[in-house]
């Protein structure tokens, strides 16, 4: 799991007013930050998934990504992950390969 630094705070509202840049199995909200490291956040709502585990399975999912590609110490960023209807029937492989796209040429 990541760290608590590297994860955003809960009433970081700023952030949504960001427009989206969409993929197929997330929405991405960026919002530069003046700090040494990114923070990162996963929203998953009920219509993806009605089950609590299956929306934290993919919530530990982002988040053991970012942290096993070491992208939390990449400077600069508060990126909001917020999950669409595919990623619960999607193959996790897929939407990796689609979180490293993104966080690959966010800078």
């Amino acid at each position: 799991m990541l760290a608590k630094k590297f994860r955003l705070p809960i009433g970081q509202s700023s952030i949504m007013r960001q427009k989206p840049a969409w993929g197929t199995y997330f929405s991405y909200r960026t919002l530069p930050n003046e700090l040494a490291y990114s923070r990162y956040g996963v929203q998953v709502s009920k219509k993806v998934d009605k089950r609590a585990v299956g929306r934290n399975g993919i919530r530990r999912t982002v988040f053991d990504f970012i942290r096993r590609e070491k992208f939390h110490l990449r400077p600069g960023f508060d990126v909001l992950f917020v999950s669409r209807k595919p990623v619960a029937r999607g193959e996790k492989k897929v939407a990796e390969a689609e979180l490293r796209t993104f966080l690959f040429y966010r800078n």
